[in-house]
């Protein structure tokens, strides 16, 4: 009987040692397994978002992290909760180093640039740019017509002729149409600068108030490159991205002009092939999300030094609410005696707005041939 209770007392004392032993395993390799997040606030320096990843990897790696960084960076953007691993790599993408692993240490060094090859140099020496002129012009179509005014008609005895008119309409309603149309024009003569006869022109339509000139514009671009003019505000969305931090990510709207310029040269004529995107667009906020409503045009011209070109057919609508009615009584509120029900109404009116795009180019030569002359 001794025998059997010492050999029970053996069994179970070795199964309590063999039992507490896979639970201490089990946590130790959770311990491994389980993720050490860290949290870096906004404008913290980059040398202490480094050294507070150095002591995590020292303790659960048992490798010191070693920064040979020159440059004091600031992070501007707030870290939350991330993998200390995965945050490293994160810094080290967005602000440009490598990170070199051994056995022992993780050493973080300046990435390094490759020298430009000679060929790239002579590439853009020898490379021509363009000086493209914008005139945005935004026409009160509504008021044209009451006038009799038919623009187009204008423009045209005086050089410009527009191959197409096409149009589009933007409305508030729960069906938008995003048209995206191309235009061909074309230029006959020599319309001149700015100063002549279309800047009076607009000059005119606006001390009118037939419309206003929006923005005149200016870019000077490489060629085969492209350059972007915007006039209106860019509107936010809230984002999360992978970590699950929420970021503003921005989208341009209002009107916006992208041009790509393609240089070419015949005997002793310069001319360009200029590709020209224009987006008339709005953003308009709702309970769920942002609607971005557009009108957008492409075209490709042909121009040579110094000409000019017009794209027009932008036409957008907006409804206004109006109230008409017997002056003072009708703008009486609800509650004084309902007197705004008998003295007024309610209307919604349709405003119908043009955008006109005048272009003008000029060629600047190569730093080969400025240097030549």
């Amino acid at each position: 009987m001794k025998n059997i209770s010492k050999t029970l007392l053996l069994f179970f004392f070795l199964t309590s040692i063999l039992f507490s032993q896979d639970i201490n395993d089990e946590a130790e390799l959770k311990s491994k397994l389980a993720p050490t997040l860290i949290s870096i606030p906004a404008n913290t320096s980059l040398s202490n978002a480094l050294n507070n990843i150095g002591m995590l990897t020292k303790s659960k790696e048992e490798k010191v992290l070693i920064n040979k960084l020159d440059s004091e960076k600031i992070i501007r953007e707030e870290i939350n909760n991330l993998d200390y691993m995965k945050a490293l790599y994160l810094l080290a993408e967005k602000y440009n180093y490598t990170i070199l692993e051994n056995d022992s240490s993780y050493i973080i060094e300046e990435a390094a640039f490759e020298e430009e090859a000679t060929t790239g140099i002579d590439e853009v020496y020898n490379s021509r740019q363009i000086k493209v002129y914008a005139l945005l012009f935004e026409a009160n179509t509504n008021e044209l017509k009451k006038r009799g005014v038919n623009l187009q008609s204008i423009i045209s005895k005086h050089g410009m002729v527009l191959e197409s008119n096409l149009s589009s309409f933007l409305t508030v309603g729960d069906n938008p149409l995003v048209p995206d149309y191309t235009l061909n024009l074309q230029l006959e003569g020599d319309v001149g600068p700015f100063s002549g006869y279309a800047n009076a022109l607009f000059n005119f339509l606006e001390s009118e108030q037939l419309g206003e000139i929006v923005a005149r514009l200016s870019i000077t671009v490489r060629d085969g490159e492209k350059g972007v003019m915007q006039v209106g505000s860019d509107f936010s969305i809230k984002q999360k991205d992978f970590a699950g931090n929420v970021l503003d990510a921005f989208y341009p709207t209002g009107t916006i002009i992208e041009v790509v310029p393609n240089i070419f040269q015949k005997d002793t004529l310069n001319f360009s092939l200029l590709k020209v995107n224009v987006e008339r667009s709005f953003a308009i906020p709702n309970e769920i999300s942002t609607q971005v409503k557009k009108t957008n045009a492409k075209s490709e011209i042909i121009m040579k030094d110094g000409d000019e070109a017009v794209i027009a057919g932008l036409l957008y609508n907006q409804f206004i609410k109006v109230r008409s009615g017997i002056p003072i009584l009708k703008d009486l509120p609800w509650w004084f005696l309902g007197i705004r029900y008998l003295t007024g109404n309610d209307r919604f009116e349709s405003l119908q707005r043009e955008v006109i795009l005048l272009i003008r180019t000029e060629i600047i030569p190569s730093l080969s041939e400025q240097m030549a002359n």
